[in-house]
């Protein structure tokens, strides 16, 4: 049993002693009454139908936890320990229960008697019979009362208490897959706080109790023990008489008792006057007042806030896999001021139109390399798209979420599993009301129920998708930014009949980009409004991509100034790029380096003159200046990278590169330290950088460990494809 359910059971628990409390008082009423009046008798039949509700909750709770928990597992241990604790607590309230109960049947008045008052009169009489059972009964109440207040400590009294640790692992989760549930979570703290300041406030009183037993009967004992020691004539005692005072300061002295302890819990006064100390034990101070009440309301409360947060972020975690952000996070952030021009009044591609009023799906297209996953992840994440998305969505909640498709990556990147699931997790991340909508049957399972394994298949997902975008009266619209259609694993008419069944919603909308293959031209091309072409509107932005690069803080600062040909250069580029921002990237990169080397404008231009004017022959140059001891490792290490499934991470590459392969694989296996692997890294790193000529990109994965927290893949889709093609 989980801690939020040992809190919900200690939540019923006290309802209880909250009910068998009202009951006697009320049992009292009727006993001190001569008649008993009508208001009491109704009050007593209401309490009895709440003392029997919370009866059978007592009665239906979870069993006890298995005792097989491993003390090496101390949280478990104590859950274990404390859950028994607390069942055991439960089975002694339900037999009270009934035991109570059964008084109360007999105290009852039929309401539909004639003679009402007389049976009002004869079950006081009657209960006067039940005084010193009733008291015995109190007594036991309020036994249970100081055991629940200990039970409550232990599961929610301090940071080493059960619930507090396990709202630590959903806050530790949340951080981890980015879950948006920190306000969440930290009202719950709050909640908590107040509970634990109602329990402490009784605690104090519990303490009290315990040492003011432990007094009265160590007291007890000592007094005797003394009393036999002065018949002795041990001179311990005065004149042969044993004071309160001696006996006091002899238990406390043994560590019998906390003298201090009892002293600030108990309000003990020692008075030394007329020549004698004594000990007013009448000074007790009460147990500190506390409204059960209240306190169970509260518990309930927490419980069930716990239980739905805890039940929403397994959903959530359920949804997500690994390297889910891996893509979009390494798509190259937008250029200072590029793309801009997209949210300019004068624009005329219609893109802010569509953000505004529109609905269906707006093309991005674009040939390979002139830059749609950088403009799509900008558009995603700017605060000028989501300005226009809400003038769409209007009174209702804007939901945005993203996928960016990867043919390079693994598995989930380009299929529709992927894409859904990761849609999905978006959306109910931002919108937790949805989880119960989007998810009935899992919402339903009980905690300790495990979901299926095969849980999140296509059919599935389509079906939870439906049940977000196809509501009646939704209290939300999205916006679904998808990148890469092209780069989908499997036909394009499969993916079709997806984006259209959900752009068919009047509460969603969808931006796509891909390569102007036929298939999506035939697809999303007829509407001129509803498209770009993105290679037609980008030579501004080459421009200032390009006049950055050559001219700034580490770079000639002079050169625009001091050499007319500067400009000629520049404006060579931008041609040159038609739009193809990936090959003005790898162009910068030789120029960058010939500006280290101080060339002026002339050998610049000499340089831009050797460089191919498309991809597949820039790649083709590249790979001819690599020096030729490093060929035959570099075509090895890029078929392996072909053949694998998934980017390879950095760690298996350092293996690969070692001589003499399969005699290290016959090595006895150990262990690796934080050294070892960060030597591995460090040298398999600097090989990538210096043998492959940028060919190869090395990409970290912050939700993975330091062994598996670097990939390494091709550094764009259209070098895989070069090194795919028949002639390499």
């Amino acid at each position: 049993v989980d801690p939020f359910s040992a809190l919900s059971l200690a939540g019923n628990i006290v309802q209880f002693l909250d009910f068998g409390q009202k009951l006697l008082s009320k049992g009292k009423e009727i006993y001190k009454s001569a008649e008993g009046t009508t208001t009491t008798h109704i009050e007593l039949e209401l309490i009895y139908d709440d003392l029997w509700a919370v009866s059978d909750k007592l009665a239906a709770r979870a069993p006890p936890s298995p005792a097989n928990y491993s003390s090496d597992n101390l949280t478990d241990y104590r859950l274990s320990i404390v859950d028994d604790q607390i069942s055991q607590l439960a089975t002694s309230c339900q037999t009270l229960a009934q035991e109570l109960l059964s008084i109360v049947r007999e105290l009852r008045v039929d309401p539909g008697s004639k003679h009402r008052k007389w049976e009002s009169f004869r079950q006081a009489m009657k209960s006067l019979g039940k005084k010193s059972q009733i008291e015995a009964l109190q007594q036991r109440l309020n036994a249970f009362r100081d055991e629940m207040t200990i039970r409550l400590v232990a599961v929610l009294g301090d940071q080493q208490s059960l619930v507090l640790q396990e709202i630590q692992k959903l806050s530790n989760e949340n951080i981890r897959l980015d879950l948006n549930s920190k306000d969440r979570l930290q009202d719950l703290t709050k909640h908590i706080d107040e509970v634990h300041d109602m329990i402490f406030g009784r605690l104090e009183g519990v303490i009290a109790n315990i040492e003011r037993e432990k007094l009265v009967k160590a007291t007890s004992v000592e007094s005797d023990r003394l009393a036999e020691t002065s018949i002795k004539g041990n001179d311990e005692t005065t004149d042969g008489f044993v004071t309160p005072d001696m006996v006091f300061d002899k238990l406390t002295k043994a560590d019998i008792i906390n003298g201090d302890r009892l002293a600030k819990n108990t309000n003990i006064q020692r008075d030394k006057s007329a020549g004698s100390s004594s000990i007013h034990r009448d000074k007790f101070t009460k147990t500190t007042p506390i409204d059960l009440n209240e306190l169970a309301k509260k518990i309930h409360d927490l419980a069930v806030r716990c239980r739905e947060i805890s039940k929403e972020q397994r959903i959530l975690s359920s949804l997500h896999y690994p390297y889910m952000y891996t893509r979009m996070s390494n798509v190259v952030k937008a250029h200072f001021e590029t793309f801009d021009w997209i949210f300019e009044p004068d624009c005329d591609v219609g893109f802010v139109q569509w953000l505004e009023r529109n609905d269906g799906i707006y093309w991005i297209s674009g040939k390979p390399g002139s830059g749609k996953s950088t403009l799509m992840k900008y558009l995603y994440s700017h605060p000028r798209t989501q300005a226009a998305l809400k003038k769409w969505a209007g009174e209702t909640e804007l939901v945005t979420a993203s996928f960016f498709f990867w043919s390079i990556g693994t598995q989930m990147q380009k299929t529709q599993e992927g894409l859904l699931r990761s849609l999905l997790l978006s959306i109910l991340k931002q919108n937790h009301s949805l989880i119960p909508v989007a998810c009935p049957a899992l919402w339903a399972l009980k905690d300790h129920e495990t979901f299926p394994e095969d849980l999140w298949t296509l059919d599935q997902l389509q079906i939870t998708m439906g049940a977000i975008v196809e509501q009646k009266q939704a209290t939300s619209k999205f916006c679904f930014f998808i990148d890469g259609l092209d780069e989908y694993a499997g036909h394009p008419a499969d993916l079709f009949e997806v984006l259209y069944s959900l752009s068919q919603s009047r509460f969603v909308k969808i931006c796509a980009s891909s390569r102007p293959w036929n298939v999506f031209e035939d697809a999303y091309g007829e509407s001129a409004s509803t498209k770009l072409y993105l290679e037609q509107l980008t030579r501004g932005d080459i421009e200032l991509f390009v006049r950055s690069k050559l001219v700034g803080p580490t770079r000639l600062a002079t050169l625009a100034l001091e050499d007319v040909g500067f400009n000629a250069l520049v404006d060579e580029i931008v041609a040159r790029a038609q739009g193809v921002f990936l090959w003005v990237y790898l162009v910068m990169l030789s120029l960058c380096d010939g500006l280290i080397n101080g060339d002026d404008v002339r050998l610049l231009q000499d340089r831009l003159n050797l460089i191919p004017s498309d991809l597949e022959t820039f790649f083709r140059l590249i790979l001819d200046s690599v020096d030729v001891v490093y060929k035959v490792k570099m075509a090895e290490t890029f078929q392996v990278i072909m053949e694998s499934s998934e980017p390879l991470t950095l760690i298996t590459l350092s293996f690969l590169d070692q001589r003499d392969l399969e005699a290290r694989l016959r090595d006895p296996v150990s262990a690796m330290d934080n050294y070892d692997i960060f030597d591995r890294h460090n040298k398999t790193r600097r090989r990538i950088n210096g043998r492959y000529k940028g060919l190869l990109e090395i990409t970290h994965v912050p939700s993975a460990t330091d062994y598996f927290g670097y990939r390494v893949d091709f550094f764009h889709r259209t070098v895989r494809d070069f090194i795919r093609s028949d002639d390499i």
